[in-house]
């Protein structure tokens, strides 16, 4: 008991010599250079600090490349979702007939063609869904369809996860 009253008076006696301005929660409501100066303790304004760095060349560079990457990743998945039935056959031949600088009529006919393909299976996907009572045919393609569409969706599913994955790689290469 004795030695608690003197752990007390001692810690009385501590706070008396230092002030009660040295408190962490006092030192910041007076004059921060006064708080400074008695508490010995300094601070630093992260607000601030992430302020000058988002004005940096280099911050504005980095974020504008993040930016052209995100733009670029979403109409790759758009395209990959137009033509998400294809074959790889059918990719590739996409890929070619793009490529050329100035497709003929037809080129461009079955570009249009191969594009809408994904539209018109899910189109026939629908109808074939809304049959009440389908034949052993409509059931094989029902399921041939459903086949295609998880697969699809699986590869779509993929391919956007990799892009979340590099542009995650590209924002934690900002910080």
């Amino acid at each position: 008991m004795q030695k608690m009253k003197m752990v007390v008076a001692a810690g009385v006696l501590a706070a008396a010599c230092f002030g009660v301005a040295t408190l962490p929660g006092h030192a910041a409501k007076g004059d921060d250079k006064k708080a400074d100066a008695l508490t010995g303790l300094g601070y630093v304004d992260l607000g601030k600090v992430t302020d000058a760095i988002k004005q940096t060349s280099t911050w504005q560079t980095m974020t504008q490349k993040f930016d052209t990457k995100k733009n670029a990743f979403q109409s790759e998945l758009e395209s990959l979702n137009k033509t998400r039935y294809l074959s790889e056959a059918e990719r590739t031949q996409l890929a070619n007939l793009k490529a050329k600088p100035k497709p003929t009529a037809g080129e461009t006919a079955d570009i249009v063609k191969l594009e809408g393909r994904s539209e018109t299976l899910d189109r026939e996907a629908q109808t074939l869904a809304a049959i009440e009572k389908p034949t052993a045919d409509q059931q094989k393609r029902i399921t041939e369809l459903a086949e295609m569409r998880k697969t699809a969706l699986n590869k779509l599913q993929d391919e956007s996860d990799k892009r979340t994955e590099e542009l995650k790689k590209l924002k934690a290469a900002q910080r």
